[in-house]
């Protein structure tokens, strides 16, 4: 069970680094709509103002949304692996394998879910022998 946590954490780590940049993305394309709607509305392009107006609609969806990803993955890659890093290191408490679940949890990445439910199993069984 150890093992699989271990492969379960780097799989996680692996799809966390790949979303920051898409993250990154959904950021930028909202900061591009959102300062293309504003300056179609003030007519500085020339847009019609219907267009104008989905396009500012859009930006300022995409832009919290986007900042928000891209702080939550960055914060989370960092958070998973010092936890991960406490529990390889011989952290005996529960605290870190919970951490994992619930960061798992609230980012949507399933495979830091596992690797916490993994290691509470793998300590448990080691508790029990």
């Amino acid at each position: 069970m150890k093992n699989s946590s271990n492969i379960m954490f780097k799989i996680g780590q692996i799809l966390n680094i790949i979303a920051i940049p898409l993250c990154a993305i959904v950021f930028i394309l909202g900061s591009i709509l959102a300062g293309a709607g504003f300056l179609g509305l003030a007519g500085v392009i020339d847009m019609r103002s219907d267009e104008a107006g989905i396009a500012a609609l859009y930006g300022f969806i995409f832009l919290p949304y986007g900042l928000f990803l891209l702080v939550f993955s960055i914060i989370s890659l960092v958070v998973c692996s010092n936890k991960h890093k406490a529990i390889v290191n011989g952290n005996d408490t529960a605290g870190p394998r919970v951490a994992l679940i619930v960061l798992g949890a609230l980012g949507n990445n399933i495979f830091y879910i596992l690797a916490g439910i993994f290691s509470l199993v793998a300590r448990s069984q080691e508790a029990n022998k």
